[in-house]
């Protein structure tokens, strides 16, 4: 009389457990990629030119793009050890966004020296493939000379030494005593 009767299948409880923990883990993965996403983009509102060129107030059509598409800078210097007096290292700064993809062409790197020269001690260079690259010349200093790569809020830093050469003289031993 009180018999209840069993379920078709006796897991019936557990697999629904585990569907709710796989349904939570994948809704707390998208927050999360969403709660990151958010923070990189912010919203432009599409804005209507007034023949003077000021903006009118926004509209209600908006769009979300990102701030700052890159993520990570890489500076390296090749080689990281020079003569002085107008020899080259060749610096390479490569970026990558949120995904370790190349940046867009064109993005705009400025590299900075404190001895030596770029051109001058700050020149700005554009990307092809994530990679810009700048020249260092040695000046007639020898030192260190520390470098930065910058694209936004993004930093990297290397450093190059410019040495002097040295210049070593065969010696030779006469005997100048009347032999």
């Amino acid at each position: 009389m009180g018999r209840r009767k069993s379920s078709p299948c006796r897991h019936s409880g557990r697999y629904a457990r585990t569907l709710g923990l796989a349904a939570a883990i994948s809704a707390l993965l998208l927050m999360t990629l969403a709660v990151h996403s958010l923070a990189q983009a912010q919203l432009h509102t599409e804005v209507r030119g007034r023949a003077a060129g000021f903006a009118s107030q926004p509209d209600r059509d908006t769009m979300l793009s990102i701030v700052d598409p890159t993520y990570a800078i890489t500076l390296t210097a090749s080689p990281g050890r020079i003569p002085v007096n107008g020899r080259i290292s060749l610096l390479e700064a490569t970026l990558s966004d949120l995904f370790h993809s190349p940046i867009p062409d064109g993005t705009e790197v400025r590299f900075e020296t404190s001895l030596g020269s770029l051109g001058s001690t700050v020149v700005t260079k554009t990307t092809t493939s994530g990679v810009a690259t700048a020249t260092l010349t040695s000046g007639g200093l020898a030192g260190t000379a520390y470098l930065t790569a910058t694209v936004g809020n993004a930093q990297d830093h290397a450093a190059v030494e410019f040495f002097w050469y040295r210049i070593g003289l065969p010696f030779v031993a006469r005997n100048y005593l009347g032999d």
